[in-house]
């Protein structure tokens, strides 16, 4: 199959995944993708910053372009990049007709949303693989070959036993506050263990593979707000080293709509994002990785008879402070990495029966403009508070299984516009607050406590961790696909992004749907046409 000429649509994670390994195994490879990218001025100030390392005129500059955005939530501060909303334009013109009851971000930018991730990256629990037709075992070998794309920062220790050994760079510092609150949990290991609570060191894609000069992450502190240093992983990064080479060929400004397969092809059928212009491409065969809710669209559009609502479902997100009970002297000043610091999970039957995930951040831009925010006018009178806080509070951002999360109903308009619906559930609220008083139950290991009466619960979609509207099944059916992504009378198209993950685990699920889609591009790429 190898001389075959495929499509994949979109550029984030899975996309570029599914891309990097089809062309690796020879096929000629196109990419269609929106292909949005940041301003000018955004390549300008990342220059300047190189050559002065000049923190203040950077953080003035993206505190400039931020204050122009409205892409503003009133409880917590929206992800930009270095104060750019490039991720995000175009998207309500383009794709969404309407959102309600949910909080959901789609993307037509080069590398999608991984833009503006929190590079999160622990594979799926065995636990969590149970019922689905594709185990932790099947995938554990494509795990390991996304170290030829993606970093993970990390070391091998609590989280090793549950969810496997897939660090492959070196660790960088901790924050001051993230070491010290690992030390109190390893200083309390076996009490915490008693209460199903296992830890480690966040496992991060950070590493030096796309950075400047090879130098990986060098602690400058704007990790939330944007690594200038190309640290942080990016699908873009992917995308951009393929660029160039034989049998690759990337277009940006396509808008895919649907996909007909006929009987030894695929044609692909969209509109140019600028010019509305009409396209029709054929290719011998599609997979098709334009973010869970794009995707389901396209293949809803795809099917005959198939129609909507589709339901989306999601890994609920909560999030609480914990006030430590020794402070970090000017954690704002520190230079250090401030993505997650620790993973924490909780195994216990009175609080969920599934896992729930939680991630430690410590000082970060983006938390203290919320906690700001939250003051409201108080804040300009209350420098002490703040000062407090910052030296105190670390952020413990939770995430639930789906089977105890909202889910969002996806329908379309008859001009082929989507319609997205948030159904919250009322359980995910209650095990948020029963996390927090295992939390306050385990204050000693954790060296402080929750702040009482703190805690937010945001719609379905703010965690981003959607998936699970195309359910890889053993035999499938309705809007099901089978275990390399095909919707039910589909042999050519292969749905490769989080659509098709079975469920929605607690911990992150880029990194699984990246190996997912490693997965299903080696598997088709060995299909004989008379397999078909």
């Amino acid at each position: 199959m190898s001389a075959e000429k495929v499509c994949v649509v979109g550029s984030g994670p899975a996309g570029a995944t599914a891309a990097y390994f089809l062309w690796q195994a020879g096929f000629d490879v196109t990419v269609l993708d929106g292909g949005l990218g940041p301003e000018p001025e955004v390549a300008a100030d990342i220059a300047d910053w190189h050559e002065s390392q000049n923190d203040e005129n950077l953080v003035r500059a993206v505190g400039a372009r931020a204050a122009n955005s409205s892409l503003k939530k009133p409880d917590l501060a929206e992800k930009l990049f270095l104060g750019s909303g490039f991720v995000y334009r175009d998207t309500d013109r383009v794709l969404l007709e309407t959102v309600e009851g949910a909080d959901i971000r789609t993307s037509l930018a080069l590398g999608g949303l991984s833009n503006v991730w929190g590079a999160a990256a622990l594979p799926v629990a065995s636990r969590d693989t149970v019922g689905w037709p594709v185990t932790q075992n099947d995938l554990a070998p494509y795990y390991e070959r996304l170290g030829e794309i993606v970093d993970i920062s990390g070391e091998q220790d609590g989280l090793s036993a549950a969810f496997g050994g897939n660090v492959s760079t070196p660790a960088f510092p901790l924050g001051q506050q993230g070491g010290a609150l690992l030390k109190s949990l390893a200083d309390y290991h076996d009490a915490l263990a008693k209460r199903g609570i296992t830890f480690g060191r966040a496992r991060v894609a950070v590493g030096n593979k796309y950075s400047y000069q090879s130098e990986g992450c060098v602690s400058c502190g704007h990790c939330m707000i944007g690594c200038p240093h190309r640290a942080i992983f990016n699908a873009a990064f992917v995308i951009e080293s393929l660029q160039g080479r034989d049998r690759f060929t990337y277009r940006r400004g396509c808008v895919v709509g649907r996909v007909a397969e006929e009987q030894q092809s695929v044609r692909v059928l969209g509109r140019g994002l600028a010019d509305d212009a009409p396209f029709d491409e054929t290719f011998d065969r599609v997979f098709v990785a334009a973010g869970t809710v794009s995707t389901t669209a396209i293949i809803a559009r795809s099917v005959p008879g198939r129609g909507t609502p589709i339901q989306l479902r999601d890994s609920q997100l909560f999030v609480f402070p914990l006030m430590r009970f020794r402070g970090i002297q000017n954690p704002a000043i520190e230079k250090t990495n401030r993505l997650a610091q620790a993973f924490i999970e909780i195994d216990d039957p009175s609080v969920c029966d599934r896992l729930v995930h939680l991630q430690a951040y410590g000082y970060n831009d983006v938390f203290m403009e919320a906690v700001k925010a939250k003051l409201g006018p108080v804040k300009t009178i209350a420098p002490f508070a703040i000062n407090l806080l910052a030296r105190h509070v670390m952020i413990l951002q939770g995430f639930l299984h789906s089977d105890y999360s909202g889910t969002v109903e996806l329908s379309l308009t008859r001009s082929g516009k989507i319609q997205l619906t948030g159904n919250p559930n009322e359980q995910a609220r209650k095990i948020a607050r029963q996390t927090q008083k295992q939390v306050m139950r385990s204050r000693r290991g954790f060296g402080g406590m929750p702040v009482p009466g703190q805690m937010l619960v945001p719609p379905p979609g703010a965690s981003r961790h959607l998936g699970a509207s195309l359910p890889m099944r053993a035999s499938p059916s309705g809007h099901e696909t089978d275990t390399l992504g095909r919707p039910a009378g589909l042999s050519r198209v292969h749905a490769v992004d989080a659509s098709v993950l079975p469920s929605i685990p607690a911990s992150t699920i880029t990194y699984s749907a990246m190996a997912n889609a490693a997965r299903i591009v080696d598997q088709a790429a060995r299909l004989s046409d008379s397999a078909i």
